[in-house]
């Protein structure tokens, strides 16, 4: 199917990270952007947990923000972005994380911020 085939090259050339969790919060999807982000392949990432993966402040909260943090593959002010979903029937949650500091350039970016950092597990 064309729609099928679109999503996925979105989903692989788009520059932002995407991750995708279930209902236990375990990573059941992730894009080039997140294996960037999270500097491991998807194979090392997949089927671990939010809180394994140093992601865990990112499912709680306010679903937009703005967030000072650092992760394995960048450090930054990050966008973050998380709607709920399912499939099969079954509950999951979608996160988008966006480099806003370099979107941004040096240029500061205020509203809502907080501050994280992130270990590799």
């Amino acid at each position: 199917m064309e729609a099928t085939s679109l999503l996925r090259t979105v989903m692989t050339e788009i520059e932002v990270a995407v991750f995708t969790f279930d209902q236990d919060q375990r990573l059941r999807l992730v894009n080039r952007g997140g294996e960037k982000l999270m500097a491991r392949a998807s194979e090392q990432l997949l089927g671990r947990t939010a809180e394994e993966l140093g992601l865990a402040a990112c499912l709680q909260e306010e679903p937009v923000r703005t967030v000072q943090a650092t992760f394995p593959g960048g450090i930054g002010r990050w966008g973050i972005r998380r709607t709920s979903f399912r499939q099969g029937g079954v509950p999951h949650q979608l996160l988008v994380l966006t480099d806003l500091s370099r979107l941004c350039g040096r240029r500061s970016v205020r509203r809502g911020s907080d501050s994280f950092g992130v270990g590799q597990s």
